[in-house]
């Protein structure tokens, strides 16, 4: 069984965040298709993950090892706001987000995460936002507490740092985004 401080840190690293108005997610409405970015994080793993469009309603990322082409790490499905609601691993082990992952949603949010382990927990977010960091403090309702975690935001609501007591993650760079020079 997945140890509840893991699994935070674990979900957190691939979660959208907002930072317009509106708060949405990632903002897939203006990304361009294949548009890729590079997250290295504090365990080792250097994972690429690419813009694959929009399927069957959902926007979907594939995430690979080292490059585009590498070996894949899963796919991850959005909903229409640009939020999390679905990973697949590439051992066809899934995870699940209801309504949708609202980790890094602005003021207090919940949400139900499941997953193929049989796995069910009402998670229980509060972020707030100060200059340019946002801090979320989350835990399961009515149980832990995870680690208070910091994250930054660069181009179309892509996570570019993010850090807590027990890991961090940085985006080394976005290319094929149309942003010119990355």
């Amino acid at each position: 069984m997945i140890r509840t401080a893991a699994l935070a840190a674990l979900v957190s690293l691939f979660l959208p965040h907002p930072t317009r108005a509106e708060n949405i997610g990632i903002d897939f409405r203006t990304m361009p298709v294949g548009c890729s970015w590079t997250v290295r994080y504090s365990n080792g793993n250097l994972w690429i993950h690419t813009f694959k469009g929009r399927k069957g309603g959902a926007y979907v990322t594939e995430v690979r090892e080292d490059t585009t082409t590498g070996p894949l790490v899963s796919r991850i499905r959005y909903n229409k706001r640009g939020w999390m609601t679905e990973r697949v691993w590439a051992d066809g082990k899934w995870e699940r987000f209801s309504p949708y992952s609202c980790f890094g949603e602005l003021g207090k949010c919940s949400s139900t995460y499941t997953n193929a382990d049989g796995v069910r927990l009402e998670m229980v977010n509060t972020t707030t936002k100060a200059g340019n960091t946002y801090t979320v403090e989350g835990r399961v309702k009515d149980g832990d507490v995870y680690p208070t975690e910091y994250f930054t935001l660069g181009p179309f609501n892509v996570t570019t740092m993010n850090k807590s007591s027990n890991y961090w993650a940085e985006t080394k760079n976005f290319y094929n985004c149309g942003l010119g020079s990355s």
